[in-house]
Order: C-alpha cells, then sequence, then structure tokens
C-alpha cells in the first residue's frame, strides 16, 4: 500500500525562520558559556596566584590583578599583563647574585651599609626561589570543579610553555568545542 505525502511549500519559509533563529540562541548561548567558562578560570587564577606583600614602583602591577580574558567569535583568550613575574614565579628562580640597576650600591633596612651586590664577599647569595605552579592548581581544581577536563591541562601546559615567548601579554587560547 503506497502512501501519499503531501509537502506544504507554504510554511518551509517558517520553518526555516526558526531554524535560523534557533541557530542564532544556541550560539548565543555557546558564547555566553565560553564566557563563563574564561571568567571561572580567571577568578580561580587571581585566587591560586601568590599574595604580593610590597610592590616594586617599576611594576605597580600585582600578579593577582594582572589576569583577564579577551572575547573573541568562538574562543576566549586568558591574557596577564605581567608576563615576566607570572613566569618566574611559575619557573622559579636558581641561587643567584642580585646587582643594582639604578645606581651603584644596594641597601635595605637591617643591612649595616650599602653593598655593591647581593653575594659574597657582603652577604649571602641570594638562594632563589622555589616554583609556584599556580597556573595548574587554578586549572585543577576547575576540573575538580565539573570545568571542561580535555582542555585543562593543554592550557594549562600551554600557559607554562606561552609565557616568556608571547610579548607584552600571555594569551592562551580556550577551545571548548568537542
Amino acid at each position: 500500500m503506497a502512501g501519499i505525502i503531501t509537502i506544504d511549500s507554504s510554511d518551509l519559509l517558517r520553518v526555516a525562520n526558526n531554524i535560523e533563529r534557533s541557530a542564532k540562541e544556541v550560539h548565543r548561548l555557546l558564547e555566553w558559556r565560553l564566557s563563563m567558562a574564561a571568567r571561572e578560570r580567571v577568578n580561580l587564577l587571581k585566587e591560586e596566584a601568590p599574595s604580593q606583600t610590597r610592590t616594586d614602583p617599576r611594576h605597580p602591577i600585582k600578579v593577582r590583578d594582572s589576569f583577564s580574558y579577551i572575547k573573541g567569535s568562538g574562543t576566549r583568550t586568558i591574557v596577564t599583563s605581567t608576563p615576566y613575574k607570572v613566569s618566574i614565579i611559575s619557573t622559579g628562580t636558581r641561587p643567584h647574585y642580585i646587582h643594582p640597576l639604578f645606581r651603584k650600591a644596594l641597601w635595605w633596612p637591617g643591612l649595616a651599609h650599602p653593598v655593591r651586590w647581593v653575594g659574597p664577599p657582603y652577604t649571602k647569595i641570594h638562594p632563589g626561589t622555589a616554583p609556584n605552579d599556580f597556573i595548574e592548581r587554578a586549572f585543577r581544581r576547575y576540573d575538580t570543579m565539573g570545568g571542561d577536563v580535555r582542555h585543562a591541562q593543554v592550557i594549562a601546559d600551554m600557559t607554562v610553555i606561552g609565557i616568556a615567548t608571547r610579548g607584552p601579554s600571555m594569551q592562551v587560547p580556550m577551545d571548548f568545542g568537542g
């Protein structure tokens, strides 16, 4: 038994308009979700970043205050305005001498007299700093909160690699596509 299928072409325009309207709504919701995920990650970075007790007058921006994100079409880029500080904190430093940049000597309260550098014979050599991988901790916290597990580690790896090589701001693509 063969059935007859009737298509009313007058309704196709309304169906096409509904599909287009639905596609725009889905795109708007995806953009909103990307912004929410980026904002959550930026907030976690700000929470995990080490607190800075003193501020260098030449570089007054604190690491915690340096993170934000840039909105692109279908992407969000986490940036920092202090990539040099983030790099030093993330990777740490080896023991080293400290030399004055603008004067002939160094001095701070508690030091008997100004010194030409930090290190022998004037003082002990600076012991260096241990790495503080606050970026990875922030993304792991995002994962445990139910975040997008697939991309968090990739982004953390790209962040650590990209800090020193990306010029004035660290840019990390955030792609939540499947």
